[in-house]
């Protein structure tokens, strides 16, 4: 089953995200499978206690998850590309959580140029490309969910000495309970409120 979408966090009617395999621009790079990608880090949170104010708030939208505001700018790593291209990496964690879904602010990218967002774990489907202000047409949106507490950013551009990132990723949403079309979640309305 699809995974849950939270109110105020979807996409518009006709936005089809890309449903075929999607080949990486850091895959070209012959040390790919030793990359680092620079990461901001947040550390767990205490899910018995959303799990008990959950418990509280019977009549209410289903809670699967809380955003959470990054404190700090992003910071990635550049690498040339052999055709002429550059790709910027990083990663953003949220720990403990189940899937995590960024929040991208200010994004304006040059024409050719593609962001992608995806899980460390490789049987889960690339995210992307995101390009030019988005999905949305408004330089904000939400990426689509990422399985995992990790999720792993790609910033592909067609020409290399690019030294700037044109977005910023100011939030998350770490999700805490399985999105997996299960019962208990399906035909509810769901809510990703402030931690």
């Amino acid at each position: 089953a699809d995974p849950a979408e939270c109110p105020g966090v979807s996409w518009p009617a006709d936005y089809a995200p890309a449903t075929q395999s999607v080949v990486l621009p850091s895959e070209s790079l012959q040390f790919r499978g030793n990359l680092v990608f620079p990461e901001i880090r947040l550390s767990a949170l205490d899910v018995s206690r959303l799990l008990a104010e959950d418990e509280e708030n019977v009549g209410q939208p289903l809670r699967v998850g809380v955003t959470r505001d990054l404190p700090d700018p992003v910071r990635g790593a550049w690498y040339d590309l052999e055709d002429g291209g550059a790709v910027w990496i990083a990663s953003v964690a949220s720990e403990g959580a189940t899937a995590v879904r960024l929040h991208f602010v200010n994004m304006d990218l040059p024409d050719g140029a593609e962001v992608y967002v995806y899980s460390p774990d490789t049987d889960e489907p690339v995210k992307g490309p995101y390009t030019d202000v988005g999905p949305l047409g408004t330089s904000a949106f939400w990426s689509e969910t990422v399985t995992g507490d990790t999720a792993y950013i790609e910033y592909h551009v067609p020409k290399a000495g690019a030294e700037t990132v044109p977005f910023q990723i100011d939030q998350v949403v770490h999700t805490y309970r399985e999105l997996d079309g299960s019962a208990d979640l399906r035909g509810q309305d769901l809510t990703c409120i402030p931690d």
